[in-house]
């Protein structure tokens, strides 16, 4: 049979809709009508979608389908019968910055987190004004280049990312004041007890040093500074003739001082402080040999930040001078640290502790600035 042919030609139809050559010896227009309903339900499917979806060819960047939900962005607004046209993307597609966005853009900006397919979020121009929307791209490279196309498809972000960004704003303004009530906080202690507030900063000083020395990193780092800045307000409510007594105390008073986590965490609670900052207060005095107080915690019952505080808070109180007594030699500290490890102390807290003195750590003069940065 020559290539010109009607009946070759009229085979080779058939061929190209997936008929076969049989379809010569029978009617193929049932056939035929059945297979352009699947494809107009199809379309009829994909227009229906919310997501804006297009079919773009690489070879020269040209739209060759896009929905209905497409012709809400940039110059598709309007525009009819593009297909036909085969306009560009970028003439179609309208960037928040007046331009228009190509293939190149786009593929640029994806992440392509695992095979041919990416995502980015741009600005665009929709009927709603300039809004941010979801990219998700996916690329098919046949063996032709002729016939590689990514199908593209949009989805307005716009609401949920304005959401998002409202609720960090409103998630930064309450760690503002909350910075603003620890150091509040921290200068009414200092103010009627210069001892206990500055022990509090040089305690955050060191806790902080040891915290960052043990891997500990942003939000759990800020929490680790809060509750170190206000370990002993709890001793506020300790009469001052206990708290400045120039004598060892009675078995009495210590019991009174003993509460003074549990007076901290009250107090904490009743301003709404998370458990993550409230647990380490009232337990920054166990031990893990449950030596401790004021519950008698031991081993795994105790958080790793108030781990931290218990050795910075001690090495901080032997370091200085008290009404009681002058402050311990550093070679004393680092004794008592020994005689402590993996008994009353975590062990990697006390060795990282260990580390910072023997490399020359020095207390501050000035207050830690940890808080502003969290």
């Amino acid at each position: 049979m020559e290539p010109g042919d009607p009946k070759n030609r009229e085979a080779l139809r058939l061929r190209l809709m997936g008929l076969g050559d049989s379809s010569l010896h029978k009617s193929y227009y049932p056939e035929l009508q059945k297979r352009l309903g699947e494809l107009e339900r199809f379309r009829t499917l994909l227009d229906r979608a919310n997501d804006a979806i297009f079919l773009v060819s690489l070879r020269d960047g040209c739209v060759r389908y896009a929905n209905a939900s497409a012709r809400r962005y940039g110059l598709l607004l309007g525009a009819k019968n593009f297909q036909q046209q085969c306009l560009p993307l970028k003439n179609l597609l309208l960037g928040g910055n007046g331009e228009g966005v190509d293939m190149d853009r786009i593929l640029a900006a994806s992440a392509f987190d695992s095979g041919e397919e990416g995502r980015c979020v741009l600005e665009l121009f929709t009927d709603e004004g300039v809004r941010r929307c979801e990219l998700s791209v996916s690329v098919s490279m046949p063996e032709t280049s002729e016939d590689a196309h990514a199908v593209l498809i949009l989805r307005d972000v716009e609401d949920r990312l304005a959401a998002e960004d409202r609720l960090r704003e409103t998630l930064r303004q309450v760690e503002e004041a909350r910075s603003r009530t620890v150091s509040l906080t921290a200068a009414i202690v200092e103010l009627k007890d210069s001892f206990t507030g500055q022990h509090q900063r040089r305690t955050a000083q060191l806790a902080s040093a040891i915290g960052r020395r043990l891997g500990v990193s942003g939000g759990e780092l800020y929490d680790l500074v809060t509750v170190a800045m206000m370990h002993d307000m709890g001793l506020m409510a300790i009469p001052t003739d206990i708290l400045f007594a120039p004598r060892p105390l009675s078995e009495v008073e210590w019991l009174l001082v003993r509460r003074h986590p549990l007076i901290g965490k009250t107090l904490m609670d009743r301003e709404n402080f998370p458990s993550s900052v409230s647990v380490p207060l009232v337990q920054h005095h166990e031990r893990l040999d449950g030596s401790g107080y004021p519950q008698g915690l031991s081993g795994h019952h105790i958080v790793s930040l108030a781990r931290i505080l218990a050795v910075a808070d001690v090495v901080e109180a032997m370091s200085s001078h008290r009404p009681y007594r002058p402050a311990h030699d550093r070679s004393v500290v680092l004794a008592e640290l020994a005689a402590g490890r993996d008994v009353r102390f975590d062990a990697a807290v006390v060795d990282a502790c260990v580390t910072l003195l023997e490399e020359g750590f020095a207390f501050a003069p000035h207050p830690v600035e940890e808080l502003s940065q969290g």
